[in-house]
């Protein structure tokens, strides 16, 4: 499996010297239709949106990620860390050309949304503390967003846990699905009516995102 090694520098080195951000191998970093899930059924999916979907908005720079995992709190390659935030952006492609969501807005909630969690369980107000940090990166110019992209990016981090499943916002609604199909990696079964999006809600869809998290769950605890 490929990995990325972050540059120590001027980063805190007690947090450096543990961070690796694993890359999570060829499954998140689509290039090819035959790349993606393939059990997702015809009539849900063509191989040309599939091939599209797949496609990264370019965002998610190596220097952005390396920022944001420097100030991450806790363990990098933990429950909510960077494995989790690729499979959220995995997952908010695929769903993202159904849905009409915000590409670069989805791609940037997976980043940020957990990315200042003080802890592993219950965190009330970890996604409003995600939306701060998104803020704080935007305003010195890391990443490029319109203000109306920001308000969504906002948003969508703020109220992951707590918004329910009828945000009214196409790219909000892809955002919070993005996450919630990865809740196997806690042993949550992703709930159809707890999702927003009939993309998310399609059975074969939640058993392959499934499927995903239990693949990294199984390595979580033979490490």
């Amino acid at each position: 499996m490929h990995r990325l090694k972050l540059m120590q520098g001027s980063m805190r080195s007690s947090v450096a010297d543990r961070i690796i951000i694993e890359d999570l191998g060829p499954e998140y970093n689509y290039k090819r239709p035959d790349q993606c899930p393939g059990n997702v059924p015809v009539d849900a999916f063509t191989i040309d949106e599939i091939d599209l979907q797949c496609k990264p908005t370019g965002v998610l720079t190596p220097e952005l990620i390396q920022q944001v995992v420097t100030q991450y709190p806790l363990d990098s390659r933990g429950l909510h860390g960077t494995a989790h935030w690729m499979r959220v952006r995995r997952n908010g492609l695929i769903l993202s050309n159904r849905s009409g969501g915000n590409r670069k807005v989805v791609e940037l909630f997976a980043l940020f949304h957990d990315s200042l969690r003080m802890n592993e369980g219950w965190d009330e107000f970890h996604g409003e503390r995600g939306a701060q940090q998104a803020y704080k990166f935007w305003k010195r110019g890391a990443f490029p967003a319109s203000p109306s992209e920001f308000e969504l990016l906002e948003w969508a981090c703020a109220e992951h846990t707590t918004g329910g499943n009828e945000p009214g916002d196409d790219t909000v609604a892809t955002c919070w699905d993005a996450d919630r199909l990865d809740l196997w990696r806690v042993g949550i079964r992703p709930n159809p009516y707890k999702l927003c999006t009939p993309t998310a809600r399609n059975n074969e869809l939640i058993e392959w995102c499934i499927q995903s998290s239990e693949q990294w769950v199984r390595r979580y605890y033979q490490r």
